[in-house]
């Protein structure tokens, strides 16, 4: 009972952490009065309900607590003499907590607003805090070596595997997915590729944007794709969003059935990532380029954990050719090479003849095609723009910095805490694994960790990409769970793992409530009636006119129709790369009048002051299109002043004033 003892400090914090969430609602639960019709004058009957069932539950987390935490020995040696009590307690507690949350987040639960809110995150946060206050009480012990796994064992991951996907293709193919709506984003990703291809469209001239070059060649092949196979454009990238996913997940499995020894690592890994939802929130707002990113990344993870630099030097610049900061994986792969490799020279050649192998083509063609300048500029620049401190100096500038720190981080964990816990166990106990399978992954986890601090594009949207390298850690935590309790229950490893993996699965997989409620149930409009009101919108302009879009190209992307001007992000970075290409809002102003467009259709707010007074100028504005339901800024229709045949046909549209 010594190691016991020696953690009593850390026993005694989580337990007081676990009691203070809990309990600490309590009171403004009970003091909450019901403004229906109420028992005994202050409550109805289902919020009475719900109050003592959460009040009798959370009691029972916080005795557990702190038995764990003041009586550890005790706990300790009751549970080596009851080993079913041992396990049926802790999971019990854990899964009946997994389900609460999983109705809270589904708003079958609905609390006061004020304690809402604040389960929302909580609830996450008490159930990583139970899991590692009873890893270290019932003596996590040390980290298991790699081993390899037995042919049995592998035929048993491809068997995890094959079922992983199957629920993930199930869950999508029901949930709205193949005709969701067309989103901001999608819109501009399809339309690049279609601009490329079928306008002879130009990157970083007539295309000015802030993302690296692969993004218009991944585009393009979406097209190219799509016309070959004759094919709707929108649901053809959305089937081979779903074969990237698979990827995703067999080289997810992978790595963590290789830094764990153990087909359950693999299997861990896998629920883990797509319990973080952030898989199923990219699948429902696609195409989208970042699960191809993903999946660039993580294969180069895996390459650099066989040691295959060459491979992974390739991988990993085409990822980072795609997204900027999928280059902190490069970085993790050079510090692994320079750190680990027998040779360290010929390690680094490798990695470089890798990362040449991508670069020096892609360079080439913008050379050609005279962008390489514009796409340094553009890009460049909204990067060191991004890396550059915010919040001002001051008085308050370092407070500020640290709010949109914090802020940052609470955006990429939100409901994910449980997972960002487990990983750090995970961590600890990997030390002693083989470092060659542990440091790339270790490195690119602990960097992506320390990059979301830097506030890219200023929401972290991209949160899968900080928390894909954490989940095989997690796993190993998970692995070392097992090792634990089936001696204790006497059970075979192979069922105490299933439980084990489904306690984190009930954990996990309630986000995917909150993200189908928030993605699909408040959309107003389908994919059809989408690119029906495009089809209707271009045929009443007429194929003699031309009309421009400025963020938001759905009409475009569903027409393969071109803009009057070039594509012109008016937000955020894109006025960044607008100014690096001589489009400033006056002259882009200029161009709008000159090219004489029927039609602007233009995200409220985006404009700037001089493109908003040209509008305003020779334009008659109709109103707001919400086509998001208040998710993004509505669209502002404006129609050319002496094109007053259009006015009747917006005014068809669900116009707001």
């Amino acid at each position: 009972m010594t190691a016991v003892r020696g953690w009593r400090p850390l026993h005694i914090a989580l337990a007081l952490f676990i009691m203070i969430a809990v309990l600490g609602p309590l009171p403004l639960l009970i003091g909450h009065r019901s403004p229906e019709p109420a028992v005994l004058g202050r409550y109805t009957r289902l919020y009475a309900f719900m109050l003592v069932c959460y009040g009798g539950f959370m009691l029972l987390w916080a005795a557990y607590a702190g038995l764990l935490a003041f009586r550890p020995t005790w706990a300790a040696a009751w549970g080596q003499a009851h080993p079913f009590w041992r396990v049926a307690i802790p999971l019990g507690l854990f899964l009946g907590t997994a389900a609460f949350r999983g109705l809270h987040l589904a708003r079958i639960l609905v609390f006061p607003t004020v304690i809402h809110r604040y389960l929302a995150g909580m609830l996450s946060a008490v159930l990583a805090a139970g899991i590692l206050l009873t890893m270290l009480v019932l003596g996590a012990g040390a980290a298991r070596h790699t081993t390899p796994a037995s042919p049995a064992g592998k035929r048993g991951g491809a068997a995890v595997l094959l079922a992983g996907m199957a629920v993930m293709l199930l869950a999508v193919s029901t949930s709205g997915y193949w005709n969701g709506m067309l989103s901001s984003d999608s819109g501009l990703h399809l339309y690049l590729g279609q601009h490329v291809v079928l306008h002879s469209g130009t990157p970083y001239q007539d295309l000015i944007y802030f993302h690296p070059a692969l993004r218009f060649g991944l585009s393009a092949l979406w097209t190219l794709g799509a016309r070959f196979f004759n094919a709707d454009p929108v649901i053809f990238v959305r089937v081979l969003d779903l074969f990237v996913v698979c990827g995703v997940l067999a080289v997810t499995y992978r790595i963590g059935q290789r830094l764990t020894g153990s087909v359950l690592g693999g299997a861990a890994s896998l629920i883990l990532l797509v319990g973080t939802e952030h898989i199923q929130e990219l699948l429902l707002q696609g195409p989208t380029f970042r699960l191809t990113t993903l999946l660039l990344a993580l294969l180069g993870l895996w390459m650099a954990q066989e040691r295959r630099w060459l491979a992974s030097g390739a991988l990993l610049s085409m990822a980072t050719l795609l997204y900027i900061p999928a280059g902190v994986y490069g970085i993790a792969l050079i510090i692994t090479a320079v750190t680990l490799a027998e040779n360290r020279g010929t390690a680094l050649a490798r990695v470089g003849m890798g990362i040449g192998v991508v670069l020096i083509p892609v360079g080439m063609g913008l050379l050609l095609v005279g962008s390489l300048q514009p796409f340094l500029a553009q890009v460049f620049g909204a990067v060191l723009s991004l890396i550059a401190p915010t919040g001002g100096g001051g008085s308050g500038g370092a407070l500020d910095r640290l709010r949109l720190i914090g802020a940052s981080y609470g955006w990429v964990m939100r409901y994910d805490w449980e997972v960002v816990v487990l990983a750090l166990v995970g961590m600890v106990l990997a030390v002693n694994h083989d470092r060659r399978v542990v440091r790339p992954v270790l490195l690119a986890g602990v960097l992506m960790l320390l990059a979301a601090g830097l506030q890219f594009d200023g929401s972290v949207r991209d949160t899968v990409m900080v928390l894909a390298p954490l989940v095989p850690f997690g796993a190993a935590a998970a692995v070392r769970m097992v090792d634990q309790l089936a001696p204790a229950v006497q059970m075979p490893r192979t069922l105490t793992g299933a439980a084990v993996i489904a306690m984190v699965a009930l954990i996990s997989l309630p986000d995917w409530a909150l993200q189908r409620k928030f993605l699909i149930d408040v959309e107003l409009y389908t994919l059809a009636e989408q690119r029906q009101m495009a089809q209707n919108f271009f045929a009443e302009i007429g194929t003699d006119e031309t009309t421009q879009h400025f963020n938001d190209l759905w009409l475009l992307a569903l027409t393969e129709e071109e803009n009057a001007l070039p594509v012109v992000q008016t937000a955020s970075l894109g006025l960044l790369a607008n100014e690096q290409a001589g489009w400033t809002p006056p002259v882009t102003a200029d161009a709008l009048v000159e090219s004489d467009a029927a039609v602007v259709v233009a995200g409220l707010g985006w404009l700037e002051k001089d493109l908003a007074d040209a509008a305003d100028a020779h334009y008659i504005p109709l109103g707001l299109f919400d086509l998001y339901n208040g998710l993004r800024p509505p669209q502002a229709i404006y129609v050319r002043s002496d094109r007053t045949d259009l006015i009747a046909f917006f005014e068809s549209w669900p116009l707001e004033e």
